[in-house]
């Protein structure tokens, strides 16, 4: 079905290191509304996404190993199917997490869980953080995030947030959930009210390279 398109709504997808056993690139998708529902320049779009890379990075950095990066971010105007894109991996530095240990299995990551004023079948909008560190691990229970890594990553999103919202570009850019983007009569977005870092990590699924039959 077709994308829905709406005014101001902004889509910002989080780049990082190749997956070195799929060549795929993790991503995080990310939505936004500005305050000012005009049809974004590039010069905007680039400002904006100069804050939200600057923000989001530190972020990554508190679970992330330092042999792999944050790399940028790939942000798009969708209020019409016209609308332009900017990327800013190779102009922007790259991030390397701050732990030394190696990163937890792929399809391992620790879980942002948005709250918004619905409820709905389905469960609840959460975003994924990538190439989570061994040393995020608590050693008396590897499922589960260590505290003070928690405490690190909540602090670090409502900075982001707040740092989206006071943005000088359009008005400042406020974080939702997009519903039913491909569904021209349901689709809706819901401004993100509250979150929580699981204390549990969580499982994501992804295709994990098979070694060929011969």
């Amino acid at each position: 079905m077709p994308n829905v398109y709406k005014p101001g709504l902004l889509q910002i997808r989080t780049q990082h290191t190749q997956n070195p056993d799929t060549g795929d690139i993790p991503e995080n998708v990310l939505w936004f509304v500005s305050a000012l529902l005009t049809t974004p320049t590039l010069v905007q779009l680039q400002a904006i996404q100069g804050y939200f890379d600057t923000n989001w990075a530190p972020i990554w950095q508190t679970v992330g190993p330092t042999n792999r990066d944050y790399m940028g971010s790939v942000i798009t105007d969708w209020s019409s199917n016209t609308g332009l894109q900017s990327t800013s991996v190779g102009s922007f530095t790259p991030a390397a997490g701050t732990h030394s240990s190696e990163s937890l299995p792929l399809q391992v990551a620790i879980l942002l869980q948005w709250e918004i004023g619905v409820r709905y079948k389905g469960g609840h909008p959460h975003t994924y953080l990538p190439y989570c560190s061994a040393s995020t691990q608590d050693t008396s229970d590897p499922s589960m995030v260590l505290a003070s890594i928690r405490t690190a990553v909540n602090g670090g999103v409502g900075a982001f947030f707040t740092a989206m919202l006071a943005g000088g570009t359009l008005g400042g850019q406020t974080a939702v959930v997009y519903r039913h983007r491909n569904d021209p009569v349901n689709a809706v977005f819901h401004g993100i009210q509250a979150f929580n870092i699981a204390s549990r990590f969580a499982t994501q699924r992804r295709r994990i390279r098979r070694v060929a039959h011969h």
